[in-house]
């Protein structure tokens, strides 16, 4: 019996919402600043990627008006 309640005391205690609220928040927090590193560091590339390309571009051949 003593084994039984002691599952149900270790179950309640991993069931049981955390204390602190920085304590549950922390997992996503970090999984979003990651996620949002990532696209920060994607939108600057791309935005370089189309400067270096367009300006490739005007540089080569500039275009002829008639």
């Amino acid at each position: 019996m003593k084994e039984h309640g002691l599952r149900r005391d270790i179950m309640r205690g991993w069931m049981a919402p955390a204390d602190d609220k920085r304590q549950a928040e922390d997992p996503m927090q970090r999984i979003a600043n990651a996620f949002f590193l990532g696209v920060t560091i994607f939108a600057l590339a791309f935005a370089y990627f189309v400067l270096s390309a367009r300006h490739s571009i005007t540089t080569i051949a500039p275009c002829a008006t008639p």
